[in-house]
């Protein structure tokens, strides 16, 4: 009886000591390996050089939907284009930078709205490139324009009062 006694002693320390060492390390391995980076395909000139592929097509009068016949296909998203404004110029400014998994690429666009005067914007891109290219119009560029920041789409951010 004290023999039995004893064994189921061992035998549920046994159990306890496995379950804590298995515990242990299942959360040993859980935090192995820390985050994982997702960097952009391609390099810097090749992002450059999709969007001002993007952008001549653009600026020559063709709908961004002609670009999804191509090889690779081209999907982008840009709200004036869409709108049927026309792009008359641009200039990519500074270094494309590498932003998760895609290349954030900044732009002056000189732009005509149906009835309304060319304006220039300053804006990005996120460019990501794969078996397909997707080009994205991100507007939270801020440029300095008569000592008001403002976004690319007009609103003041901050007055420069100092």
């Amino acid at each position: 009886m004290i023999e039995q006694l004893f064994y189921r002693f061992e035998m549920g320390r046994y159990c306890v000591s496995s379950f804590l060492l298995g515990l242990t390390a299942t959360l040993v391995l859980a935090g192995c390996g820390g985050p994982k980076v997702i960097s952009a395909s391609g390099n810097p000139e090749e992002a450059k050089k999709v969007l001002s592929t993007a952008l001549d097509a653009w600026k020559s009068g063709q709908k961004s939907d002609q670009l999804q016949s191509g090889k690779p296909v081209v999907y982008v998203a840009d709200e004036d284009w869409r709108a049927g404004a026309t792009l008359k110029a641009y200039q990519l400014s500074g270094a494309p930078e590498q932003r998760g998994g895609h290349w954030r690429v900044s732009a002056v666009l000189t732009v005509a709205a149906v009835g309304k005067p060319e304006a220039q914007k300053p804006v990005a891109f996120a460019v990501t490139m794969g078996s397909s290219i997707n080009i994205t119009r991100v507007d939270d560029v801020e440029a300095e324009t008569d000592g008001v920041a403002t976004s690319s789409g007009g609103v003041k951010t901050r007055a420069d009062d100092d």
